[in-house]
């Protein structure tokens, strides 16, 4: 038989923080146990301290210790009631100038008074002095001063009366050209009458004329005075005629070239003639040449000068013939030795045509 071939030793089964384990070692060739070893068990070891319930003033909390390997409880303690824990002070009733104000603090999970305080009363602080009661002409006021905070009177103290203030003289009554008028004077503090005076009669004003009826040319107006404060009437008075007054000269016959005007002055107001006197002629307006006919290659042309005013042939002439102007020669047909050649030319301006025979070439000594 041949003998087992022992391989590495290898674990079956691990050790536990209670429990043992085991080695094993196989044949490499048939896979036969060959022989066992046990491990030791490992033993629990101590995790961190955990809190499963956190303590307070009002409760108890509770502390754990488990395996760090396992998880297993393997300690649970009581923890004991903590510390209060102080909230902010809180003012519950202010101080004012005459009492105690009053803070506490209280645990902010129990509510529970950790402490307290009395704030002192400030005292009042007197403010400006201000007018209670105003004073009048014929009354005193009064003047208080009180605390600013509170508002407390703290002191007064009397205001001596104004008396009365003579203002402006007033008018109450207007007067008139014939009758007379009234002022007064009233006190500026409380209105009260103080004094009155007459004012007197304005009496009328003259010169002032109003026009009844205008005077013309040849006929007297007439106008009235009156006082222009009361309109009342002083009396009337006769305006002069102003004779004739020269307006705008004005055509009654416009002047030509050639025949003479009329024009006539009259009166601004009433329209008579005043003066009558002609116009002269005025005489014609020679204006620029302008052409009658065209003058061409083989004809005369025409020109003339017209009056801007009335249009009459103030001045004419003739224009002469340009004459033709030909263009250079063109052969139509090239002479030769038996047969005249031909060319023409043309004038650029009205297209007449000339042509011309060119003569036969010269024969060179009789021959061809």
């Amino acid at each position: 038989m041949t003998p087992h071939t022992p391989g590495e030793w290898s674990i079956w089964q691990p050790a536990t923080c209670e429990e043992v384990g085991a080695y094993g070692q196989l044949c490499v060739d048939c896979g036969e146990l060959l022989q066992t070893q046990e491990i030791p068990a490992t033993g629990h070891k101590e995790g961190e301290e955990g809190t499963a319930i956190e303590g307070s003033c009002i409760q108890y909390g509770l502390r754990t210790l488990e395996c760090a390997t396992c998880g297993e409880l393997l300690k649970c303690e009581a923890v004991p009631l903590g510390e209060h824990i102080p909230g902010e002070m809180k003012q519950l009733a202010p101080a004012t100038c005459t009492e105690d104000g009053y803070a506490e603090q209280r645990c902010t999970v129990c509510n529970a008074l950790t402490a307290s305080e009395n704030i002192p009363a400030f005292g009042h602080k007197g403010g400006e002095w201000k007018t209670t009661r105003a004073a009048t002409c014929t009354e005193g006021g009064e003047e208080a001063r009180a605390c600013q905070l509170c508002g407390t009177v703290l002191e007064t103290k009397p205001i001596a009366s104004l008396g009365h203030r003579a203002g402006e003289w007033t008018t109450t009554r207007e007067a008139t050209c014939t009758e007379e008028g009234e002022q007064k004077r009233f006190c500026k503090n409380c209105g009260v009458e103080m004094e009155t005076q007459t004012v007197p009669a304005l009496g009328h004003v003259n010169g002032v004329w109003e026009t009844l009826s205008e005077p013309g040319c040849t006929t007297e107006g007439e106008r009235l005075s009156y006082c222009p404060r009361c309109e009342e009437s002083l009396g009337t008075e006769t305006i002069p005629a102003h004779g004739h007054v020269e307006g705008e000269w004005r055509t009654d016959l416009s002047p030509t070239c050639t025949t003479d005007g009329v024009r006539t002055l009259y009166c601004e107001e009433c329209y008579a003639p005043m003066q009558t006197e002609t116009i002269p002629a005025t005489g014609h307006v020679v204006g620029d040449w302008v052409e009658v006919r065209e003058s061409n290659c083989s004809q005369s042309g025409k020109r003339a000068k017209y009056c801007a005013v009335c249009e009459e042939v103030v001045e004419s002439e003739e224009i002469p013939s340009t004459g033709h102007e030909y263009t250079e020669w063109e052969t139509l047909y090239e002479p030769t030795k038996e047969a005249e050649g031909e060319r023409q030319r043309h004038c650029v301006h009205c297209g007449d045509t000339q042509q011309e025979k060119i003569p036969k070439l010269s024969k060179f000594l009789g021959l061809f």
